[in-house]
């Protein structure tokens, strides 16, 4: 096979790959392994998902992609998120606040570099307190046994901007800015690297801080301590997953076509673990090694299979992306992506599969 692809986004399309297996753990994994090392993937989808949606906006920007098509996308993702909340599934479902994000996303790309460093800053420091004092107000109007429409589509709003008890769109947002100004800042291998090795330096003294008695982490918790935590992850693994895109990049195809089509990964993860749950014993919990093995190598299987099929149609990077593309107009032959998916960058050829 023969592929031309543009090396960022080969790289975060396996980083995204890596987020998607990382997501079957989080969401089936029955215990947390040798060392709780498992454990660690109730961190780091939700921050990696958002960095990598900053990644991809700003390279979708560079090559000229206007705000109504990261509208498109977003309102996509809202939707199918919305209808996948009807599913009766164990998943926590993260499709709408992502779809928010790509919206989001859209406007922040058109942001000079120190705005969008500002964003993310006054965000980072605004988002603990905003957490505490939105959720007391929020389960507060919440028990009230009669609310009008209005207001608890205002309830939910809340929810999603600030008061979610797994995520919040104000913590995504951060981990967004991070991403936009990694494209922006960092290229080439040694930047990779070095970035990659400082991000994962702190990361590790957090976790060791942690274990050694210090300030607590909990997945969920919206700490300062949890989102530096989170961020160091997110970015250690997203630039070490870039370096080996540029060097060894075969190494990673199976990973690249499966975080190509990450939403039809997604979508397939829910539907197949409510269907497990609708054979499996009552009161019986998706949390198996079998299905995260049926998840795991499913997705990889598919994945390469899927391309190996359908690489010279429009349909390439996955049913469900196929179907984005035609809404979102997205030209099958040039590979200009939108908001999700990998853009191309100025010095390689468009992603071409043969």
């Amino acid at each position: 096979m023969d592929k031309t692809v543009t090396r960022r986004g080969l790289g975060v399309d396996a980083a995204r790959g890596v987020a998607v297996l990382l997501l079957f753990v989080a969401q089936t994994a029955p215990a947390d392994g040798p060392f709780n090392i498992l454990q660690l993937s109730e961190f780091i989808p939700p921050p990696l998902f958002a960095l990598l949606i900053g990644m991809t906006a700003q390279l979708a920007t560079s090559t000229g992609a206007r705000f109504p098509l990261f509208l498109t996308w977003g309102a996509g993702l809202i939707g199918i998120g919305m209808l996948l909340s009807l599913v009766p599934s164990q998943i926590i479902g993260m499709l709408v606040y992502l779809g928010a994000l790509a919206i989001v996303c859209g406007l922040l790309t058109r942001l000079p570099t120190p705005a969008v460093a500002a964003v993310g800053a006054v965000l980072f420091v605004l988002e603990p307190w905003l957490k505490s004092f939105t959720q007391d107000w929020w389960y507060r109007h919440v028990m009230q046994l009669q609310i009008s429409w209005t207001g608890r589509r205002g309830l939910e709003l809340v929810e999603l901007v600030s008061a979610g008890q797994s995520f919040r769109l104000i913590a995504l947002v951060i981990y967004s800015c991070a991403g936009i100004l990694l494209i922006r800042m960092v290229s080439g291998g040694r930047a990779h690297a070095w970035v990659a090795s400082g991000a994962l330096v702190l990361a590790t003294l957090i976790f060791l801080g942690d274990k050694l008695g210090g300030p607590q982490l909990h997945p969920y918790t919206g700490s300062y301590q949890v989102l530096l935590f989170n961020l160091f992850t997110a970015v250690a693994i997203c630039e070490f997953t870039r370096l080996v895109a540029e060097r060894w990049r075969l190494w990673l195809e199976p990973l690249t076509e499966v975080g190509g089509m990450w939403l039809t990964m997604y979508v397939a993860m829910t539907l197949s673990t409510a269907a497990y749950l609708q054979l499996a014993p009552a009161g019986a919990r998706d949390d198996s090694w079998v299905v995260l093995t049926c998840l795991v190598v499913g997705a990889l299987v598919f994945a390469v299979t899927w391309v190996r099929l359908l690489g010279k149609t429009r349909f390439r990077e996955g049913p469900i992306e196929g179907l984005f593309d035609l809404l979102a107009g997205r030209d099958p032959h040039t590979g200009h992506a939108v908001a999700t998916e990998p853009a191309t960058d100025e010095d390689y050829s468009f992603r071409s599969r043969t």
